[in-house]
């Protein structure tokens, strides 16, 4: 098929081939960088909602030292309100299916584009 592009210059083969090599090769380099900044969005994500929680509960108990008990009922509710949506949704999920195998919803629902375009491109990379 490609020996007719050679009977109008006889580079144009090769080029083609080059052209469908580097695109391949971009395309792995781009689903290597998205993978990485997923991986490093989740996991910094993880430790901002750990790290939220535990200033609230640290601010708590310092404003209750000095007396401020009203204050301190504030800022102990974002991390009261985080471990209770854990908890429901812990129990939700129960038997639904496996945390381990599945994201949670959010997840799905931020990054499904992102997870699908990554398996497409591998299902490219791969049958080349």
């Amino acid at each position: 098929m490609l020996a007719r592009y050679n009977e109008v210059d006889p580079t144009f083969a090769d080029r083609i081939m080059k052209m469908a090599e580097a695109e391949v090769y971009t395309n792995t380099d781009a689903i290597k960088d998205l993978s990485s900044a997923e991986s490093l969005a989740v996991r910094l994500g993880a430790f901002a909602a750990v790290g939220i929680t535990a200033v609230g509960l640290i601010a708590t108990v310092v404003l209750t030292i000095f007396g401020y008990s009203a204050i301190a009922i504030l800022t102990a509710m974002p991390a009261v309100l985080y471990g209770f949506s854990r908890v429901i949704e812990a129990i939700r999920s129960r038997g639904t299916e496996s945390q381990d195998d599945e994201p949670d919803r959010w997840s799905k629902s931020i990054f499904g584009a992102h997870s699908a375009r990554l398996n497409e491109g591998n299902r490219c990379v791969s049958s080349h």
